[in-house]
């Protein structure tokens, strides 16, 4: 058996998840770049650090323009004096990304650290003149060392932190550094705020060596500080403004492994040849990768697998133009190599469903489209450009498919109108407006209903001090008091930072019974874990909303 593991592909792999991406496939090919739009508008800026008393420029600093109008983010380097110049840009969106080793951006509150710059707004012809503070990056420094004692050689260490995103709570990495000779790190470059520090070998070096006969040896595992395999019992370290911590050590632990192997069989019983694999752990973020392959053959080889829990995932195309097939297995790794597992790939489920407006209150907006989200794990997409699709796209007649639909899912709609509201979901007469749905093979096309309402309520209100000044920029969060509603893109969770003046409006609400807060400061979309919200429901107000009524509610900041 041919391992499809091989180090390139898991270079490639690796470099992402460093990044905090999720690769989805080898590296695409290169493709023709599409001009850039020129405009008649300018964002130009100085990059400066105050230190003793004085303010001095922040030279050869990277600085990077983001933006949805431009096909490829700019880059220029800050000059003698910190500045730094973009020119002939279009109008629209734009956000600044300043970097330098040792540095980081300054902020007035440490916890809006990992925030995104704001964005500017631009107009033809507009020159925004943007300075942007500096200040010193915090650093953690210490040695690992092995089981044995002696020095951990060449081993990635992560300083990581918890974030958010739309599907819940994740342990992130921010920056990363490997031992040297001595075992000795640095992690520098990190803005203030708590981290888990964890250490583990290059996934390459379980890769590199000769294959091992029989069983694989026991291998360094990823521990976090001061020792633990398990983030439940690491550590934290609070890092204050150009903190340098030091003596972080941490000894590495052995965990046994195993190779887990096997093959792809279609539906039809013939070898999967042109098929795509993941492995990812159960519980882990939607989207993490522990291990995958490229396309070359039926067989896959995971040679260095820890106990656990794991998904085991494949996608394969039967033949040019056809239908994909999709599987997932469930495996337990208890301490024995896996030779053989076989994962046999079936064709999805397809869906004919329906949008409707509640009592036809309304025209049915146009641009609809459904949209299916994986909930419990990330399915791999084949390598090459996309298939033409329409799949979820809602026609004018309100019928909506999907030819096409595999594992767990949750359905929501894009492009609802600001004021509108999904009023429920049905699949084949049950309600599922909360809850992911496991979509699995099946003969005839399963019908989903959604019906939507314009009739939704609206609150407004302001946010003010215990003074009744008003507070610019605060986190107000709206959510449901039913706990079972709690969960990542939910219906009756909704959240808006405050204007300049206080004032913030909630649009599109469900009728229902509601909790109402306003905190100085929510990390983005933190709100989607229930724990936060358990939190916040302390210090919250009710409030009962209506159909179609306006309610305006004076918060005080908590």
């Amino acid at each position: 058996m041919t391992s499809v593991l091989r180090a390139g592909a898991f270079a490639s792999l690796f470099l992402a998840l460093a990044a905090g991406g999720t690769p989805q496939g080898p590296p695409p090919q290169t493709r023709d770049r599409a001009a850039t739009p020129t405009g008649t508008a300018s964002i130009s800026g100085r990059l400066t650090i105050t230190e003793n008393g004085q303010t001095v420029p922040v030279r050869r600093a990277r600085v990077t323009l983001e933006s949805s109008v431009l096909p490829r983010p700019p880059r220029v380097d800050t000059d003698t004096d910190g500045r730094f110049q973009f020119t002939n840009l279009p109008a629209g969106t734009y956000r600044v990304i300043a970097e330098k080793a040792g540095f980081v951006p300054r902020v007035s509150d440490p916890r809006r650290a990992f925030e995104r710059p704001a964005p500017i707004d631009l107009n033809d012809g507009q020159a925004v003149q943007l300075d942007i503070p500096m200040q010193r990056g915090a650093a953690i420094d210490g040695a690992v060392v092995t089981d044995t004692g002696d020095p951990a050689i060449n081993i990635v260490v992560t300083a990581e932190r918890y974030s958010y995103d739309a599907s819940g709570r994740h342990l992130t990495p921010v920056r990363q550094a490997r031992t040297d000779d001595r075992g000795h790190f640095r992690v520098h470059t990190l803005p203030p705020g708590e981290y888990f520090v964890e250490a583990g070998p290059d996934p390459l070096d379980l890769l590199n060596g000769p294959p091992t006969p029989g069983q694989p040896p026991p291998v360094l595992a990823h521990t976090f500080y001061p020792g633990t395999p398990r983030v439940g019992e690491a550590r934290t370290i609070s890092l204050a403004v150009g903190q340098n911590v030091s003596d972080m050590d941490v000894r590495l632990t052995r965990v046994a492994v195993v190779s887990v192997k096997g093959h792809a069989n279609l539906s039809s019983g013939a070898p999967a040849k042109d098929v795509y694999f993941r492995f990812q752990r159960v519980g882990g973020p939607v989207g993490e990768v522990r291990g995958w392959s490229l396309p070359e053959s039926s067989e896959f080889d995971f040679p260095a697998v820890p106990p656990g829990d794991y998904w085991v995932m494949a996608v394969a195309r039967p033949s040019p133009g056809a239908a994909l097939e999709y599987a997932a297995v469930r495996l337990t790794v208890v301490g024995q190599n896996i030779s053989d597992l076989v994962v046999t790939t079936a064709k999805g489920a397809s869906i004919a469903g329906r949008v409707d407006v509640d009592g036809g209150a309304a025209p049915l907006p146009a641009d609809l489209r459904v949209v299916a989200y994986e909930t419990d794990y990330s399915l791999p997409a084949l390598p090459g450009p996309p298939a033409p699709t329409t799949d979820g796209r809602v026609d004018p007649s309100g019928t909506f498919a999907f030819s096409s639909l595999f594992g767990p899912r949750l359905l929501r709609l894009d492009g609802l109108p600001a004021t509108w509201a999904i009023k429920s979901i049905a699949l084949d007469d049950r309600d599922i407006s909360e809850t992911a749905t496991d979509f699995q093979p099946g003969g005839s096309p399963r019908a989903v209903h959604i019906v939507i309402t314009p009739r939704t309520a609206v609150v407004r209100g302001a946010a003010q001090d215990d003074g009744g000044r008003p507070v610019g920029h605060a986190r107000v969060v709206l959510f449901s008091t039913d706990e079972r509603q709690w969960q990542p893109r939910s219906r009756t969770v909704r959240a808006v930072e405050t204007g300049p003046d206080g004032q913030f409006a909630i649009e599109g609400v469900l009728a229902g019974d509601y909790a109402i807060v306003a905190v100085p400061y929510l990390e983005e979309e933190s709100w989607t874990d229930a724990t936060v919200l358990r939190g916040l429901r302390a210090l919250a107000t009710t409030v009962a909303l209506t159909d179609g009524a306006s309610t305006t509610v004076t918060l005080k900041v908590r």
